[in-house]
């Protein structure tokens, strides 16, 4: 059964996906806590009208990563390692 993700599902996806799940993770799982909705016409009209809304908050719960910060971290867990 496709769904669209209504929210963060760890092991799933985030909220805007389109999945194919069991139709008992659905009915029994998703649905009741209202993580998914069906997918046709409607809701992905729904989710489409959402779209910039939907990437504005996965962009800030990403937040900016700069290259320097990153590569900062590699090298001090590096340094950290045994020889």
């Amino acid at each position: 059964m496709k769904v669209i993700l209504n929210a963060d599902v760890k092991h799933l996806g985030e909220e805007g996906d389109v999945k194919t799940v069991a139709n008992g993770y659905y009915r029994n799982f998703l649905f009741p806590r209202k993580l998914a909705v069906p997918y046709n016409e409607a809701t992905v009209a729904y989710f489409e009208s959402r779209k910039a809304e939907i990437e504005a908050k996965k962009e800030a719960k990403r937040g900016p990563i700069s290259l320097s910060t990153s590569f900062s971290s590699i090298l001090s867990s590096y340094a950290k390692l045994p020889e």
